[in-house]
Formats: structure tokens, sequence, C-alpha cells
């Protein structure tokens, strides 16, 4: 996977793994944006916690596609709302995540498990977490 960041923090970070491609672009001190391509492929957002603890992420428009990337389902805000913890603890109740598409979701959970942390790593880091020298 190819992690591709981009912001006014200069965040600038490739890695590779093959599943999927990520870029995230900063939008305010605590908001990104970030895309991914892949079988989880969209647009995300991204709240990061000012205590570094956590960040919240939601998808904005995003398909969940099929195996076999023919047919998939489209997730918007109302979706789905999942954490991810400072060390990298993916926290997707399913009561959180919107009962007409669970089923797609659900059959796809292994993946967006290992992507959630990406795309929060792709967010970066606060203003004040550059600033102090922590991520």
């Amino acid at each position: 996977m190819g992690l591709r960041t981009m912001g006014s923090e200069s965040m600038n970070t490739n890695h590779t793994d093959g599943a999927h491609d990520v870029s995230a672009y900063s939008m305010s001190r605590f908001q990104r944006v970030v895309g991914t391509d892949g079988r989880l492929s969209g647009t995300w957002v991204v709240m990061l916690a000012s205590d570094r603890h956590r960040a919240s992420v939601r998808p904005h428009d995003v398909t969940v596609y099929d195996e076999g990337r023919h047919s998939g389902r489209i997730l918007g805000p109302d979706s789905l709302l999942a954490w991810v913890a400072k060390d990298g603890t993916v926290d997707l109740p399913e009561h959180m995540i919107r009962e007409s598409i669970r089923d797609d979701v659900l059959d796809a959970k292994e993946e967006l498990l290992e992507l959630l942390p990406r795309i929060v790593e792709a967010a970066g880091s606060t203003d004040q977490e550059s600033s102090d020298g922590s991520s």
C-alpha cells in the first residue's frame, strides 16, 4: 500500500504493502480528509483528538466493493463511526454501523480494521503535536 500524505503541515510519508493507497489532506488543526483506493475506496473524515489518544473516523463517500470489485455499497457520513486509539486499536461497535448496510460492512470488516489505523496514521498529528515534537 502506498501512503501519500500532503497538507499544510508538510506530511510526506511513504509505506508500501499492496492493499490500499492512502492520501491525506489537512482541513484544519484537528480535521483531515483522507482518500483510500482499494476494496474500500473513497474519502474519509478524521477528527484528531486534542489529547492525542484517539481519533474518530467516518466515511464521507466510500465504496465497499465486493471481493471481485464488480459491485459495491456506498457509505456516507451517517453510515458508520469508528474510533482509533493512539496504539492503533480500533473500536467499531456494530450498533455504530447503519443497519441497512451492516452486512456489507461486516463482510469487509477485516480489511476495514486494518485500514482504519492507516487512515489515522496518514492523517498525521495536530499542530500542537508537531510543535511539541510528539506524535
